[in-house]
């Protein structure tokens, strides 16, 4: 099984596979930050 995620710029999608994914999926991950050329996320 595939872990991790992937960024398609042609798309501007992030595809994310195996635990990630099922977490995201089944409401286990509460908050998914995408930071793009950025040092670090911005705390909300």
């Amino acid at each position: 099984m595939v872990e991790g995620w992937e960024y398609d710029a042609g798309t501007n999608q992030v595809t994310f596979y195996g635990n990630a994914c099922d977490r995201i999926r089944t409401q286990q991950a509460s908050d998914v930050d995408v930071v793009f050329r950025c040092d670090e996320p911005t705390p909300e």
